[in-house]
């Protein structure tokens, strides 16, 4: 259960970080400082290794990636609990 977990903390991660860098910034109005978000660190796990990585995200991008590897999760439980059961499927 937790290597499931951790595979997709992961692949959501690699999801997540390509779309991120994508977005276009807005310009800022002039004379006006943007309010710098502080960053948050983890280590993270990949799945295949042993050797933690390093991930400094912004709360909100760490929101943003919790909420995508939760869908992962249900998705990935949903597909298992399908495939298990074909007896379930027949009635």
């Amino acid at each position: 259960m937790f290597r499931l977990l951790l595979a997709a903390a992961t692949s959501g991660l690699l999801v997540c970080l390509p779309a991120a860098a994508q977005d276009t910034p807005t310009a800022p109005a002039p004379g006006a400082q943007p309010a710098k978000e502080k960053k948050i660190c983890r280590r993270l796990v990949p799945t295949g290794s042993m050797m933690a990585k390093r991930f400094c995200l912004t709360e909100t991008e760490w929101a943003e990636f919790n909420d995508l590897n939760e869908a992962d999760a249900r998705a990935a439980l949903s597909r298992r609990n399908l495939a298990a059961s074909p007896r379930e499927r027949e009635n």
